[in-house]
Order: structure tokens, then C-alpha cells, then sequence
């Protein structure tokens, strides 16, 4: 969130685009509201649905928030990926052909591969954009309520929520 003092700042609206001292703000992009002469900024977040999400590229991209079941996850994919695993049973995971190729038992020490003590299992490294596929399949397969609000290279704030 930005904060300008409008006693202290010039703010002119041109062409739909916020100008405080030079600064624009696109008025389609951003939330605003003013309160106590202040005027604060908030970038609009997106709400999108999972097949938005499967077509967006995540290079680049910064987790802001993310929950599986109501419960804070860590904010990094492969993190995203770590806590699915190792709560829901790899497993009954590798029961489906699709992660036959993913997961191996025990410690596998091909190069590309993590190992994940607590469950005695190792899967294949994936890039985000490949994460974020399977933590979405993983998360309608399983049934469970996914939350996670992404903010992408280009700044633009979208969230998606899977509900059971």
C-alpha cells in the first residue's frame, strides 16, 4: 500500500490515471481511498479460476499468500508442493499413474530429485509454471481447499481460491 499526505502532494487525474507528483497510477489497476487528507493506494488483486491460472507464466512471480484447508502454507511452490506430500500421503499419491514418474520411494539420488524425510520418499523437480499444475490437480484430486493470491512480474495481484 502507498500513502501520500494530500496536504503535502499535488494530485491531478489525466487521461484515467492517477498523477501525484509525477507518479502515475492507472485507475483500472489500483484501489483507492481517502481518508484524513491521506490518499492510499492498493494494486487490485484478480480473482481468477484455475484454467486463468494453468495459462499464466509464473517466472518471475512472488507467493503473497497461500493456504491448504484454512492453514498458512510456506510461500514458495516447491514449499506449496513439500506440505501436500507430506500431509496427504505421497503414497496414495504414486497410486495414480500420473505421479508414477514424479515419485519414488526412498531416497533417489538421480540428479533433479528431492528428497522428503519425513515420508521416506523423493519426487522430480519441477520448474513453478510445472508446480503449479500439479499442485492444482493435486488439490481437486485430494478434494481440498486451496488458497493463494500470486503477485506476478508485471505487478498485477491475482488470487485463486479451490473450494471443496
Amino acid at each position: 500500500m502507498i500513502e501520500y499526505d494530500l496536504n503535502e502532494h499535488n494530485c491531478d487525474n489525466i487521461d484515467n490515471k492517477l498523477i501525484i507528483n509525477g507518479e502515475e497510477y492507472d485507475l483500472n489497476e489500483y484501489k483507492f481511498e481517502i481518508m484524513n487528507k491521506k490518499i492510499f493506494i492498493m494494486i487490485k488483486e484478480y480473482e481468477i479460476k484455475k484454467e486463468e491460472l494453468l495459462s499464466i507464466d509464473l517466472t518471475h512471480s512472488q507467493i503473497l499468500y497461500a493456504s491448504i484447508d484454512n492453514k498458512e502454507v510456506p510461500l514458495a511452490y516447491k514449499a506449496i508442493l513439500d506440505r501436500i506430500l507430506i500431509e496427504f500421503t505421497a503414497k496414495k499419491l504414486k497410486e495414480i499413474s500420473l505421479y508414477k514418474h514424479i515419485i519414488k520411494d526412498g531416497r533417489y539420488c538421480q540428479s533433479g530429485y528431492y528428497y522428503l524425510e519425513k515420508i521416506n520418499i523423493s519426487y522430480r523437480g519441477l520448474r513453478a509454471n510445472d508446480i503449479k499444475k500439479e499442485i492444482l490437480n493435486l488439490m481437486e484430486y485430494l478434494n481440498v481447499k486451496f488458497e493463494i493470491k500470486i503477485k506476478l512480474k508485471n505487478g498485477k495481484i491475482v488470487k485463486l481460491n479451490i473450494h471443496k
